[in-house]
């Protein structure tokens, strides 16, 4: 008589003609597998529960639910609060828009007389802006650059300019005068007077380019 037990086949009592069995598909030591195993590749994965075991699962998933909720949560948090570190916006500064934006196509043009000479070029078409800016007393732009220049005119008060690469040198533009802005130089223009500081400002842009992009403080 022959029988199967776990796996392995046990020799009928005579020994004529017998051979030791081939060792399981699964083993992979060569050896028969031992009585009540069960390899994980020889049965498909399966959860079982005892009588309330449920519920107490569906708890267990949920608290986890709740935590990993809770780590994302904090994860977006700390982004927001990056963020926000991040960028420097402006503090009692009040922009209003005069005109544009106006579509300017390429040119080229130059002036010359005894006491100046001026050449401006533009390829490609370009938005133009004129805008008036007011920065209360201890106010601030915020550090920021533009993609286009911007030629500015101070209306009145004092216009304290800060280069982000040199920040502890500032350029200081009274009533009456006037300055330019290149393109993608990271800065800052500060009003340490105690009147209001009017800024009259022309600015280029690429099509469609945002006028500001806001920077981190240096």
């Amino acid at each position: 008589m022959s029988y199967l037990m776990a796996g392995r086949r046990e020799p009928t009592p005579s020994l004529d003609g017998w051979r030791p069995p081939a060792p399981s598909v699964c083993s992979t030591s060569g050896l028969p597998l031992k009585p009540q195993s069960r390899p994980i590749c020889c049965s498909p994965l399966r959860r079982e529960f005892s009588p309330g075991s449920t519920m107490k699962g569906d708890k267990k998933m949920s608290k986890r639910s709740k935590l990993m909720l809770a780590g994302v949560v904090v994860t977006c948090a700390s982004g927001v609060i990056a963020l926000k570190a991040w960028a420097t916006p402006g503090q009692g500064l009040v922009i209003t828009g005069i005109s544009g934006p106006a579509l300017l196509d390429s040119f080229k043009t130059k002036s010359e007389s005894d006491s100046l000479e001026i050449e401006i070029e533009s390829k490609g078409q370009s938005d133009v802006y004129v805008a008036h800016i007011q920065i209360a007393p201890g106010g601030f732009g915020g550090w920021h650059s533009h993609p286009g220049p911007s030629i500015i005119s101070v209306k009145s008060g004092t216009a304290t300019f800060y280069h982000a690469a040199d920040p502890a040198t500032p350029l200081v533009y009274p009533a009456g005068s006037g300055f330019v802005e290149d393109a993608n130089v990271v800065h800052d223009v500060r009003n340490h007077g105690d009147t209001n500081l009017e800024l009259v400002v022309l600015q280029i842009v690429p099509v469609g380019a945002p006028r500001r992009i806001d920077q981190p403080a240096p």
